[in-house]
């Protein structure tokens, strides 16, 4: 009863970021399954609505982001997107970036706020901003560039780690993105990794509830296929994490999963010579049942640990990195 209890309680605690997560704001009318642009920092989303495009920025700070799009935004002025969120809500600013990285409101220089409508979030050390905008703006001030949905958009992107528009940029990068042509390898692996590492968890947890106070055959049969396919899934899943992540695999995530992997193998080491005793031992003399009954005491407590590990694992990269990057 008290393993069935605390199985549950790592159940719910592995479910709520999952379930708390799942209802942030948006503009887009389906959720986009392959991104535009990504790198280690910053990350594009992007739809078209006629002549209008939503774009999802995704930024690893908890600061102010920025892109600017364009003809100049290779030379490092142009057209800039600026936006931040605070306890107010979502802040956006429609600038020109000049030479000297200072930016210029459009607005207040006889021009005009092209940003159509914004929402955005924080959520564990990420920024998320969406915003709208037309293709073509006619903006008068510095001649915003002309975009369009057929051709590829250089861009220029910049975080800092306050919300003011001011403030001087602490990391930046260029690139190119086009709404034709989203980055598909990424998110098939990107996809895989989260649903092969849940299904893990859950295929660990029913292998922890399958085996009960006595250890019958059928029992330990199915115990050992929830636990193999639990392993496999698990394997195969941070194989694809390592493919979708490519340069931007994390320290943490390799401590993870080699704390996951050696508990694994102490867990059916433990669990084969459980077996072995069971079996080998049919008269269940007292000493030779102690000695079973503490290996599979130890067998159990690194079965705990190895899920435990596993969900620890799981919601570090689902919640902290794996919902954005």
């Amino acid at each position: 009863m008290k393993k069935r209890a605390v199985v549950f309680f790592l159940m719910l605690l592995f479910l709520f970021p999952v379930i708390c997560l799942s209802k942030a704001p948006t503009l887009f009318t389906s959720e986009p399954n392959n991104p535009l642009f990504v790198s280690s920092k910053f990350k594009i989303y992007g739809e078209v609505s006629g002549d209008e495009f939503i774009l999802r920025i995704q930024a690893k700070t908890l600061g102010t982001v920025g892109i600017g799009m364009g003809d100049s935004a290779d030379l490092g002025s142009g057209d800039m997107i600026l936006a931040y969120v605070d306890s107010s809500g979502v802040h956006t600013l429609d600038a020109y970036m000049n030479a000297y990285g200072y930016y210029l409101e459009d607005s207040s220089h006889g021009g005009k706020d092209d940003i159509l409508e914004a929402v955005g979030y924080e959520s564990f050390g990420n920024t998320v901003i969406e915003f709208r905008r037309k293709f073509i703006t006619n903006d008068i001030f510095r001649n915003d560039s002309d975009l369009t949905e057929n051709e590829p958009i250089s861009f220029l992107w910049v975080i800092s780690d306050s919300d003011d528009f001011t403030s001087k940029p602490v990391e930046g990068g260029y690139g190119v993105f086009s709404f034709n042509s989203p980055i598909i390898n990424y998110e098939i692996y990107n996809s895989f990794y989260k649903i092969l590492l849940i299904l893990a968890v859950f295929l660990l947890l029913a292998a922890v509830l399958s085996v009960n106070t006595a250890i019958f055959e059928k029992q330990l049969k199915l115990h050992r296929i929830l636990i193999l396919a639990g392993f496999i899934s698990a394997l195969a899943g941070s194989l694809c994490l390592f493919l979708a992540k490519g340069d931007s695999f994390k320290m943490l995530n390799i401590i993870l999963g080699s704390v996951f992997i050696l508990l694994a193998i102490a867990t059916v080491i433990f669990g084969l010579m459980t077996i072995a005793f069971m079996r080998k031992n049919q008269k269940k003399k007292k000493s030779k049942v102690e000695i079973r009954t503490k290996i599979r005491s130890i067998h159990l407590t690194l079965g705990l640990l190895t899920l435990i590990s596993l969900i620890t694992a799981v919601i570090i990269e689902l919640v902290i990195f794996g919902l954005f990057f």
